[in-house]
């Protein structure tokens, strides 16, 4: 029914404090937002996600702005179990957790098994780190998670290890020290840079 559509709508228009457009654009996205009821659906669903993570509402409307997703996810089934194995996975805090979720909400939506840990893992043997390396790396750069090791991270690594003639244990340093590389399109932004450098110094 129309009304009870608008009234879910309103509630979470209200709760998230958005204005029209993002309201708007928050449908577009997830239009299954449509069918579910405010009060016994997406408040609860939110309030639980705001209190296992002990966020703020501006750190939840963060989180919902940038991933409107996780509204039809299931707390219990999908996003709960998910923190608990992030978690127990490289002994994360929770204020880890939360930081690395704040910044890159994205990682609610991803399958741990089928996309999180072989990305993690293929990152740990090509670059030899310990457990605690790639504890580290996620903290500073949690959007790693979301890469493709073999469409992404790896064509990059192997490029900037060609171009500056690194060794393995040199690339596995520049790496830690600054993880937001592997991000990098080598093409169009770190060659060009390091070649500014090579001309400049």
């Amino acid at each position: 029914p129309k009304d009870k559509i608008e009234a879910s709508l309103d509630g979470v228009k209200q709760y998230l404090n958005l204005s029209e457009a993002q309201l708007r654009k928050m449908v577009l996205s997830v239009p299954p937002i449509i069918g579910c009821n405010f009060d016994s659906n997406i408040k609860q669903k939110l309030d639980r996600l705001q209190d296992c993570m002990k966020l703020s509402n501006e750190e939840l409307r963060k989180i919902v702005m940038l991933q409107p997703s996780i509204i039809a996810m299931s707390f219990d089934n999908n996003i709960k179990p998910k923190l608990v194995t992030m978690k127990e996975f490289l002994a994360f805090s929770d204020d880890e957790i939360k930081k690395m979720v704040v910044r890159h909400p994205a990682i609610l939506s991803l399958n741990f098994a089928n996309n999180i840990k072989p990305t993690l893992d293929a990152v740990q043997d090509h670059l030899n780190l310990s457990n605690e390396e790639v504890r580290k790396m996620l903290i500073h750069k949690p959007q790693i998670i979301s890469y493709d090791f073999d469409g992404n991270i790896k064509p990059t690594l192997d490029a900037l290890q060609g171009f500056l003639k690194l060794s393995k244990e040199e690339l596995q340093s520049l790496v830690l020290n600054f993880p937001s590389i592997i991000g990098l399109n080598f093409n169009y932004n770190t060659k060009p840079k390091f070649e500014w450098l090579q001309l400049t110094f």
